[in-house]
């Protein structure tokens, strides 16, 4: 009986190391297309319909508007992709130069945030994956959190962050989970619920989830 038990215990310990290791093993989930098309290196807004001094369009795959930025010296071209949650956005000058181009989910960079002169060279990448320091991308925090978290809730936020223990430095994700749907204005279940989960990530544990408050207006 004794013996049984020592190998239960031995394989469910092996089952959840192996859980953690494949995350940091497989990065497949973690990649998108970053890629710059030649066409967008120049804006056009010919195909965009103009509402409210925005230009707009929409289909089953896209979202895409394009504004003026504060004193009407740039454009923003924000394209949200509806099956991967990824927003494209490109910043562009006045002449309609593209200057910059990066990429969001859930109001965090992800991959590289590229500068570019006034003929499309390359001048500045800044690289948000950080590979070295978050080995977990913001996909698999996210998959690890949709595993773990409640019923009736999803993940409305992710975060970049970090612990210093014992002087080292441990990299974490902080996946904020909530239950209020704001677009409809009413509480899924009925009830207010918002979550916090800490995600190591450079294992994928969850080292802490704690509640935390819902600020509405």
């Amino acid at each position: 009986m004794k013996k049984n038990l020592i190998v239960a215990l031995s394989l469910f310990l092996f089952a959840g190391c192996v859980s953690y290791q494949k995350w940091v093993k497989t990065d497949a989930i973690c990649k998108f297309d970053q890629t710059v098309h030649q066409n967008e290196f120049r804006l056009n807004l010919e195909d965009l319909m103009l509402d409210n001094n925005t230009w707009r369009f929409e289909n089953q795959y896209i979202k895409r508007e394009v504004f003026l930025l504060g004193d009407s010296s740039a454009y923003m071209d924000v394209t949200y992709y509806k099956n991967s949650g990824i927003e494209k956005i490109l910043t562009y000058s006045k002449s309609k130069h593209l200057l910059e181009s990066s990429f969001m989910y859930l109001n965090l960079f992800i991959g590289n945030l590229t500068k570019y002169d006034n003929n499309g060279h390359i001048i500045k990448v800044i690289d948000y994956r950080q590979k070295d320091n978050y080995p977990i991308c913001f996909r698999e925090a996210v998959s690890i959190v949709n595993r773990i978290k409640p019923r009736g809730t999803f993940i409305n936020n992710i975060e970049r962050s970090y612990l210093l223990r014992n002087k080292d430095t441990i990299y974490t994700w902080k996946v904020h989970v909530t239950n209020w749907l704001e677009e409809e204005g009413y509480y899924k279940n009925g009830k207010k619920k918002s979550f916090l989960y800490l995600i190591d990530a450079k294992t994928g544990r969850k080292i802490e989830r704690k509640e935390t408050i819902i600020t509405t207006f």
